[in-house]
């Protein structure tokens, strides 16, 4: 309670906040004393309490008496249960939180129950709550990243970087060895894979030579002439001490990039809609995410182009990546591959 009521203590011991609240405790060290001391700082909150808190804290966890001052009565009983996303709202208006479910209105009730500092305060800040019904889970999921990024809610940590700042290029220098490099996407023509910062480039080039015993020093890693610090260690094949033929090392290169190449694949995922008559279609074009939409399981798509007129258009970014990549890798679903020429009216 001592925390809500004067927040930015440095500490919260029992004779810390008497001493800051000027309440005289002397040596408090049995339990009598203990007591005392309690009931003065007690009688002292009670007093400074305008928002409610003591009500809050020491009320039951069903009905509305334990819910936080600011909350309407009715914020619990008009929230459904369905999966979705859902949006916590101060008095402003303003988002602070994004969050999904696949039982809404219990999601929200477990934040209301937690006693974790930072759910409480979140509780206490937030004084209206929106939500989207979705359906099924993994559009939850990307709609909720999308959504993030696009508030930076107060109380969001995750995911709340908004775009690709660097990226991973190749060249071929007069030797005919493949480099691999990274450097800022103004300066990449067509980049093999995108990320946040220099060290997300640095810690994919350190597995891709971990995995396929490539040479660092060619993997702008390690910036020496002579041998690389992994020949030595027996973990690269000797391509920087003239030991390896530069065709060998190529097609290491080059078996270390096919799965980046095969992340340029075009393909929907079909999956739950919000009622029992439609499906949600999930758009991926050449490996970029396209966005989500909702369609009628009676209608009828001739062209894969013709998904543009259903779906909601989304930014693209790794963690709308990693997202689809677990999902898929869990065998959560399959993706429908889609050829530009494909007729599509008989995809299931």
């Amino acid at each position: 309670m001592s925390r809500k009521l004067i927040p930015g203590q440095q500490s919260y011991s029992l004779g810390a906040v008497c001493n800051q609240l000027g309440i005289n405790v002397g040596q408090v060290q049995g339990a009598k004393e203990k007591a005392e001391a309690t009931v003065g700082l007690l009688e002292k909150l009670w007093v400074m309490d305008t928002d409610g808190v003591f009500n809050f804290m020491l009320g039951p966890k069903s009905g509305q008496a334990g819910l936080p001052p600011l909350w309407p009565k009715s914020v619990v009983t008009s929230l459904p249960n369905v999966t979705g996303v859902y949006y916590f709202k101060n008095s402003q208006g303003k988002i602070i939180y994004v969050g999904k479910a696949k039982d809404i209105k219990q999601r929200v009730l477990s934040h209301v129950y937690s006693k974790a500092h930072k759910e409480m305060r979140l509780c206490f800040e937030t004084a209206h709550i929106d939500y989207t019904h979705t359906g099924s889970e993994l559009v939850a999921l990307l709609l909720e990243s999308d959504e993030i990024k696009k508030h930076l809610p107060k109380f969001n940590r995750a995911q709340k970087r908004t775009g690709y700042r660097y990226g991973i290029g190749t060249r071929v220098d007069k030797n005919g060895i493949t480099h691999l490099f990274y450097d800022r996407l103004g300066k990449l023509k067509t980049p093999l894979a995108c990320f946040y910062n220099q060290g997300e480039c640095r810690t994919f080039l350190e597995e891709l030579c971990e995995t396929y015993g490539l040479c660092p020093r060619y993997c702008s890693l390690q910036h020496i002439s002579g041998a690389c610090f992994h020949f030595h260690i027996k973990k690269c094949h000797g391509i920087c001490r003239e030991l390896e033929t530069v065709e060998s090392y190529n097609e290491r290169v080059e078996k270390a990039l096919m799965p980046i190449a095969d992340d340029k694949n075009t393909y929907l995922i079909k999956a739950e809609g919000r009622n029992t008559n439609e499906k949600s279609v999930i758009v991926v074009e050449n490996g970029v995410y396209k966005g989500f939409g909702f369609i009628s399981k009676r209608k009828r798509i001739k062209t894969f182009k013709e998904y543009d007129k259903y779906i909601k258009p989304m930014s693209d970014n790794n963690d709308v990546q990693k997202i689809l990549k677990r999902y898929l890798r869990t065998g959560n679903g399959e993706p429908i591959l889609i050829d530009y020429h494909q007729d599509v009216t008989s995809l299931p």
